[in-house]
């Protein structure tokens, strides 16, 4: 997440702490914190004069997961019995990139994992998201018949 305000010509940026900032010495850094914590900015005009502000960002932890199965029915539900999850799925986890738009060049690989057995059913999957703004692939997947 972006935080801060827009820059004002002649102005220097110093945030701290540094942990999670893209930069430190930029008007709005992005802030990717593993834990709540509050950035103070402080700010000199050309003319010397400061100002101090804290910003604070509050970390939300979470998780995605699911289940790959053979839709034997076909209605996208997952309706199935377990043991019709598909282990060996490659499932990627994607964060939108700059133009704020899914499916898009731009976009970031977060993370990726393979479907496989978990409590007892195939196909499964989790990942722990952060933050985020997050799609769900599964790359080059075929219709299993």
């Amino acid at each position: 997440m972006v935080i801060g305000t827009p820059a004002i010509a002649g102005n220097t940026y110093n945030w701290s702490p540094a942990i999670g900032l893209s930069a430190t010495n930029i008007a709005q850094p992005s802030a990717n914190p593993t834990s709540t914590t509050s950035y103070t900015v402080t700010v000199t005009a050309a003319n010397g004069c400061t100002s101090t502000d804290v910003v604070t960002v509050n970390f939300r932890e979470g998780s995605v997961g699911n289940v790959v199965w053979n839709d034997v029915n076909g209605d996208g539900i997952f309706n199935e019995a377990a043991s019709e999850g598909i282990n060996g799925v490659n499932v990627e986890l994607w964060s939108v990139g700059t133009d704020n738009t899914q499916g898009t060049n731009d976009d970031v690989l977060v993370q990726s994992t393979v479907t496989s057995t978990q409590s007892g059913a195939p196909g499964q999957y989790n990942f722990k998201i952060c933050n985020s703004k997050l799609l769900c692939e599964i790359p080059n997947f075929h219709e299993r018949k």
